[in-house]
């Protein structure tokens, strides 16, 4: 196949999802990588779509994802409505400024939906509006999200779906570092979490949900009320080797779980 590539700008005073959902959909069907530049891209009404086989990149911290004021969009990332066979979409190397200090209501970063063998790495996400999120993945399957940092409210959220892996994530100011609902066999792992401090404290730094067959492992919660959390008919889950001496109450166990307590620091 003979290499394709064209360069798009962003207009002055436009915002740039416009732009990107233009460079987006010239690869539909074939896949590629949508490559910006370091500098900053506002998002105000329209969120970034991704497709099937799009890898969206930044060159490091110098490229900005940021929420305009007052932006109407509720997310500023996502993978297209409906598409529910997605595979093979990654977001990596890049910032995501949530601008929160000027929105009125929750506008949250990342939603990737009915997506399988897709990666989010080496983000940082940071600035959001209270109750926003960082990263959520529903009804998604072998997806990853590794070596990423997320400042406030909810780091990291899977909805359903199997086998994805939450590994070497940084979740600073949280209220709930890492939740995980209806999930079959999610691995979470090597994860520093330390959450909000005042009055209240963070909730929880790892919450699994009626979830069946993970393994949280190697995972360091601090200032938390929970470091880790099996709530609700969670079955056959393994929580072993996490340093949660940070916490007030170590690890909650309301379901049939595998808890290794010598394995555990509390």
């Amino acid at each position: 196949m003979v290499p394709w590539y064209a360069s798009y700008i962003v207009p002055r005073g436009e915002e740039a999802s416009f732009t990107i959902n233009e460079a987006i959909k010239s690869i539909e069907g074939r896949g590629g990588r949508i490559i910006c530049l370091d500098g900053v891209y506002e998002i105000y009404s329209q969120e970034i779509e991704l497709l099937s086989g799009v890898s969206l990149e930044g060159q490091g911290a110098g490229t900005v994802f940021r929420f305009a004021d007052g932006a109407i969009t509720d997310w500023m990332i996502r993978s297209k409505t409906q598409q529910e066979d997605s595979k093979n979409i990654s977001i990596r190397n890049l910032a995501i400024d949530g601008n929160g200090a000027n929105q009125d209501h929750a506008v949250n970063m990342i939603y990737l939906s009915y997506i399988k063998e897709s990666l989010v790495e080496n983000l940082v996400i940071h600035n959001l509006y209270e109750y926003s999120s960082g990263i959520a993945i529903g009804s998604g399957s072998d997806n990853s999200i590794t070596g990423t940092i997320i400042y406030g409210n909810t780091g990291i959220t899977i909805y359903s779906g199997n086998r994805n892996k939450i590994n070497d994530n940084k979740i600073f100011a949280a209220d709930i570092g890492i939740f995980v609902n209806l999930a079959e066999g999610v691995v979470v792992e090597g994860n520093v979490i330390e959450g909000k401090s005042g009055d209240p404290v963070a909730y929880c730094g790892i919450n699994l949900f009626s979830s069946e067959g993970g393994n949280v492992q190697g995972n360091k919660c601090m200032n938390c009320d929970v470091g880790i959390s099996i709530s609700f008919m969670g079955l056959n889950n393994l929580v072993t080797n996490n340093d949660l001496a940070g916490c007030g109450v170590g690890i909650e166990d309301y379901g049939d779980s595998t808890v290794t307590d010598p394995g555990n620091r509390i």
